[in-house]
């Protein structure tokens, strides 16, 4: 996924409407997700956002984004606006994706 589709999927995470205020963020090089704050630093042109929990991270290191059951819902219709997204539906919520072989 290009930066900008990212930004874009962080910009509507944060909006107040959809009440999100935990993601939990899979790393291409780690074997754990992790929890993290809704609220990121969006630094255009720069390829990374800044996270409270992480520092600053690589929008490319970004494997999958998940959003609880009970959170997703209201945000997916306007996440579908971005574009072409993938999403995978989970048990434990849903998960948008950018490297699609670790669906």
């Amino acid at each position: 996924m290009s930066d900008t589709k990212w930004r874009k999927v962080f910009a509507v995470l944060q909006r107040p409407e959809f009440g999100i205020t935990q993601v939990w963020f899979k790393f291409v090089d780690a074997e754990e997700e992790k929890p993290a704050r809704v609220g990121v630093g969006l630094y255009p042109p720069h390829p990374f956002i800044d996270t409270l929990e992480f520092g600053p991270v690589e929008l490319v290191a970004i494997e999958w984004v998940r959003i609880q059951n009970g959170q997703a819902e209201n945000a997916i219709s306007a996440l579908k606006e971005i574009g072409e997204l993938k999403f995978a539906t989970r048990s434990d919520g849903v998960r948008i994706i950018d490297h699609q072989a670790y669906a």
